[in-house]
């Protein structure tokens, strides 16, 4: 019983990387996650921060703000801290403005794209890119990542060539139950692992830290029904 479930959600998460190609609508993230995505964020087993993620129409547009707070600490004492905030402004399909901040322990950079005659000129600390205006954010909510060959890094600027490639189903907890989801690995110029039901909702995330430490987002809430 459990293989024949295991094949429909992997049939059903890979229909969504087609979804594009079939002209399927843009995904509903309120019909998804409700307004908001919460993780908790582990280091080692330590609880060190969290992330959010918030949905609202604004003017006829959708805005996602998305909210990343760590706080490393070593014999009660603060040794490493990150924030980051990012705010994408969507109007239908395409990508109408993003800004983001980082505050890397001190370290302060920016991200700043904006739609002009039909492109999206982009500003980053390591680039400065003139693109169409369909591409995705490397922000995860949206699953239409699997099937991308480029994301906009929301952290440097850059236009990152991707591939995702599915590592098999796993069970991963949301709140106080779990779902099943696949599990990706990005092929591109950062390392990350993502995990995404078979609705389209991202539930975990893990990449290195700085000095290669893996970092584990725990859903808390990330489903409009679990």
């Amino acid at each position: 019983m459990f293989r024949p479930c295991i094949a429909a959600l992997a049939f059903a998460v890979a229909a969504l990387a087609a979804g594009r190609a079939r002209g399927d609508a843009f995904p509903d993230p309120f019909k998804l996650y409700g307004h908001d995505i919460a993780f908790s964020v582990w280091r080692k087993g330590t609880e060190i921060g969290e992330h959010r993620v918030t949905f609202a129409r604004q003017d006829g547009a959708l805005v996602v703000r998305s909210l990343l707070d760590l706080a490393v600490k070593f014999l009660g004492l603060t040794v490493y801290t990150f924030h980051y905030t990012c705010v994408e402004t969507w109007r239908g399909d395409r990508l109408d403005a993003l800004t983001s901040t980082i505050d890397d322990n001190g370290t302060k950079t920016a991200v700043d794209a904006k739609a002009k005659d039909g492109t999206l000129d982009v500003e980053g600390p390591e680039a400065h890119e003139r693109i169409a205006r369909f591409i995705l954010p490397s922000s995860h909510w949206n699953a239409e990542v699997i099937g991308a060959d480029r994301v906009l890094n929301t952290l440097s600027g850059k236009i990152s060539g991707i591939k995702l490639e599915p590592l098999g189903v796993e069970s991963v907890p949301v709140g106080s139950a779990t779902r099943q989801a696949m599990h990706y690995r990005y092929v591109a110029d950062f390392a990350a692992e993502s995990w995404y039901d078979a609705e389209g909702r991202w539930l975990k995330l893990r990449f290195p830290g700085k000095d290669g430490t893996e970092i584990d987002y725990v859903c808390e809430r990330c489903a409009a029904n679990p």
